[in-house]
């Protein structure tokens, strides 16, 4: 669109402005992003259930923007080391 277009969405107009602004700071290192990463752990009685449990918890998570991919038990083994011992004894031991 042009800049005398004026039939813009205001928030459209503002937001457009935020991401100009942001990609300036980005670009001279006065802000910076960074990635971060986190598990999730979901349980339920039946396979069934987690299936359902798990899509609920993709779309919360797509609705806020978090990039989330989903793991089976296959990762399991070297995630374990990097839980807390606690964790780790309320996990039980891996098969």
């Amino acid at each position: 669109m042009s800049a005398g277009d004026d039939s813009r969405n205001p928030e459209t107009h503002v937001a457009e402005q935020d991401v100009d602004a942001l990609i300036s700071k980005l670009a001279s290192g006065e802000e910076r992003i960074f990635d971060v990463g986190f598990y999730l752990i979901l349980r339920a009685t039946d396979p069934l259930s987690l299936t359902a449990r798990r899509d609920r918890m993709m779309a919360t998570l797509r609705n806020l923007f978090v990039v989330a991919r989903p793991t089976t038990l296959e990762h399991a083994r070297p995630f374990v080391p990097s839980c807390p011992r606690h964790v780790m004894n309320s996990c039980g031991p891996l098969r």
